[in-house]
C-alpha cells in the first residue's frame, strides 16, 4: 500500500512538471520571440547575448585616454606638414608639397586645423610652380 502510494506521488509530481513546462511553453510562444535570442543547442530563449561577454567594451571617451599614452591630436604631424609645404614654395615644389599633402591630410584626419592649412599650402605650391616654371624658362 505504501509501495503504491509513493507510486502515486511520483506520477502526481510528474504530471505538475508536464503541466509547469507545458505552461512555460506556452508563454514562450505567447511573447514577443524579436526580443529575444535563441540558443542553437536546445532552442530556449535566452535573453543575454554571447558577444557581450566576449568582446572588449567600447570606449566612447577615449580621446583623454589618447594622450595619456602620449598619442597626439595630429598637431605636431600638421606643424611637419606646414613646414615641408612653405618649402615647397622655393625648393622642389612636386617633391616637397606631395608630402605636404600627404601628411597634411592624416593630420587632418586626426583632428588637426593645421593639417588642412598645409595640404591648402601645398596645393597652391604645386599650382604656382606648375604655372611659374614654364614662364620662367623664356
Amino acid at each position: 500500500m505504501a509501495k503504491e502510494h509513493h507510486e502515486d506521488e511520483k506520477r502526481e509530481e510528474m504530471r505538475q512538471l508536464e503541466a509547469s513546462l507545458q505552461d512555460e511553453r506556452d508563454q514562450v510562444e505567447n511573447t514577443d520571440r524579436t526580443s529575444k535570442e535563441w540558443s542553437y543547442a536546445n532552442t530556449e530563449p535566452v535573453d543575454v547575448e554571447a558577444a557581450s561577454e566576449l568582446a572588449e567594451p567600447v570606449r566612447r571617451d577615449n580621446i583623454p585616454d589618447r594622450k595619456k599614452e602620449g598619442v597626439s591630436d595630429g598637431r605636431t604631424m600638421g606643424i611637419i606638414a606646414l613646414v615641408l609645404s612653405l618649402i615647397s614654395f622655393f625648393l622642389l615644389p612636386f617633391l616637397f608639397g606631395s608630402v605636404g599633402i600627404i601628411l597634411g591630410v592624416f593630420a587632418a584626419a586626426r583632428g588637426s586645423r593645421i593639417g588642412w592649412w598645409a595640404l591648402a599650402l601645398s596645393v597652391i605650391a604645386i599650382a604656382a610652380s606648375m604655372v611659374i616654371t614654364p614662364i620662367m624658362r623664356y
